[in-house]
């Protein structure tokens, strides 16, 4: 028990009659607050004397105690809509014991307008899990968080998240990160890069862009999955930029496209040339 409570490795030495230094050790556990009791009949001034010491000592919190550092990355990070959140929290300070952790979610902010909401409507996913976190088990509060990917919070927004570690002895510190999430990322586009044109026959130029989801979501809604399609003359010096007129039509090789989303996560399309363009 007295292993437990002062730590493995610990000892007690007499400094005079009436004093005794405790060395703590390794992992103690003993807190401001508890009771420190000798074990009646055990301290004599010798073995044969009949009298033993008695005594309580409360345990108080240091006047100018080890005070905590933490810290749970940059000021501010960037994160895919697919990637994994992962928040770790680097901290000292703790005299050997757990420290605990308080989590809490300052402020969440649309990253295009800077209007702002609330936690409950755009950051419910992460909400749930810190809420949890700081009902539980606080010696694991400061546990690594890690979500499978980042649907809890919503796309393009920034999420400013708030820790407060305390170690045993009261001292505390806390520390800031913005979490910025990134909106819909850009699709894939599958295309050829070269064609042979001939002028005997109708040419066809198709193009396929996926649009991106993440591992487990649902399919893509026709609306989530449409693209606008933007063709360039690069052989123009410089780049044409109002390509459609350009290339569609106007004496252009190609006179349409037929635009298309016919897959659970492609919209695409066909350049045609008809014979003889």
């Amino acid at each position: 028990a007295v292993a437990t409570l002062f730590g493995a490795g610990s000892s007690c030495q007499w400094q005079s009659r009436r004093q005794l230094q405790v060395r703590f050790g390794r992992a103690p556990t003993v807190l401001p607050g508890h009771s420190i009791a000798l074990v009646p009949g055990k301290v004599k001034t010798s073995s044969a004397a009949r009298l033993s010491s008695a005594g309580v000592v409360n345990v108080t919190a240091a006047a100018n105690g080890i005070k905590p550092v933490a810290d749970i990355g940059p000021g501010s990070r960037t994160i895919g809509r697919c990637d994994k959140l992962t928040v770790s929290v680097r901290e000292a300070g703790g005299g050997n014991r757990p420290l605990a952790c308080q989590w809490s979610i300052v402020s969440v902010v649309n990253t295009a307008t800077r209007q702002t909401s609330t936690a409950a409507v755009h950051a419910a996913g992460l909400k749930t899990v810190l809420d949890a976190r700081n009902a539980g088990d606080s010696a694991v509060s400061c546990a690594t968080i890690a979500l499978a990917n980042a649907s809890a919070i919503t796309d393009g927004y920034t999420v400013t998240l708030e820790v407060t570690v305390t170690n045993f002895n009261g001292g505390s510190a806390t520390t800031h990160s913005a979490i910025v999430k990134q909106g819909i990322a850009a699709p894939s586009l599958v295309a050829p890069s070269s064609v042979s044109v001939l002028r005997s026959a109708e040419q066809f130029i198709d193009v396929r862009a996926f649009a991106p989801r993440c591992s487990g979501e649902a399919e893509l809604s026709a609306e989530a999955r449409a693209m606008r399609f933007f063709f360039f003359d690069a052989s123009a010096s410089p780049m044409a930029t109002d390509v459609p007129p350009q290339l569609l039509g106007g004496g252009s090789l190609f006179t349409s496209f037929d635009a298309s989303a016919d897959a659970a996560t492609q919209s695409g399309g066909r350049l045609v040339a008809p014979p003889g363009a």
